[in-house]
């Protein structure tokens, strides 16, 4: 059965009041567990924290990442969750549209429901708690591996984690390697990630290109670490020997190009 962002919404929901064990993942606490998440995690485990948690002994507990991983049936650390996460976008950017979506900062993971709160299971003195996403200093939201969204397809330019990706609306996938050009006739070139390049050359079916700091792919005369390069109306760079004029004022060019 899949598992959906309205499923993950429910479960949640459904698990606020759940004791906070460090390590546990949904299971119902016994002596024989306690005694090994204390093995795998001595850090963690002083004899206090161990005192308080035995205290939920009998009880189903979960951290964390286990809140999420308990009703995705997959286990995943807090960090391995976002290091698989398909998207990564900044907390500043939350909106309606990632309802579902991960909550992260180092070492911590929640499930935004809406409206500016989420679920949490926020640590051994808490449990699993509704709260504000303001009251926690979140970092990042995760579209996360495990679960399927039915949100609207993307379209466009978006600003993410690592750079600048390009959207077709008609597929709702990032441009990959391949070019994309805009209606004012500027070009871009996105790498196998969907990232737009920058201040780099490209080779293209044997043409050198060069991506300027902003993307645009530039056409005439550059310099680039103090090295002169000729790049023809096509952005392709000229290699052959070339004659420079000079123009009504003085500097010279190569006939036929962008100025």
């Amino acid at each position: 059965m899949k598992k959906t962002a309205e499923g993950l919404i429910n479960h949640c929901k459904s698990k606020i009041g759940t004791p906070y064990v460090y390590g546990a993942k949904g299971e119902v606490l016994t002596q024989a567990i306690l005694d090994r998440l204390a093995r795998e995690n001595p850090g963690t485990y002083t004899s206090a924290y161990k005192a308080k948690a035995a205290k939920y002994i009998g009880q189903r507990c979960t951290d964390c990442s286990g809140l999420i991983s308990w009703y995705t049936g997959v286990l995943r650390g807090s960090y391995n969750y976002h290091d698989t996460a398909v998207e990564r976008i900044g907390v500043d950017h939350l909106d309606e549209s990632m309802v579902g979506w991960a909550l992260w900062k180092p070492g911590h993971i929640g499930v935004y429901i809406g409206d500016g709160w989420c679920i949490e299971a926020k640590g051994i003195n808490y449990g699993t708690i509704k709260s504000r996403v303001a009251a926690t200093p979140w970092q990042q939201v995760l579209k996360l591996k495990d679960i399927e969204y039915d949100n609207e397809k993307k379209s466009g330019w978006y600003d993410e984690d690592g750079g600048r990706r390009f959207y077709n609306g008609d597929t709702g996938e990032p441009v990959r390697n391949n070019w994309h050009q805009e209606p004012d006739g500027e070009w871009y070139w996105f790498d196998g990630a969907g990232m737009m390049v920058r201040n780099v050359w490209y080779q293209y079916n044997g043409n050198w290109y060069y991506m300027g700091p902003d993307g645009k792919m530039k056409k005439g005369q550059i310099t680039i670490d103090g090295k002169w390069y000729i790049l023809d109306q096509d952005g392709k760079m000229i290699r052959k020997p070339v004659t420079l004029t000079p123009d009504q004022d003085g500097a010279l060019r190569y006939p036929g190009i962008i100025k």
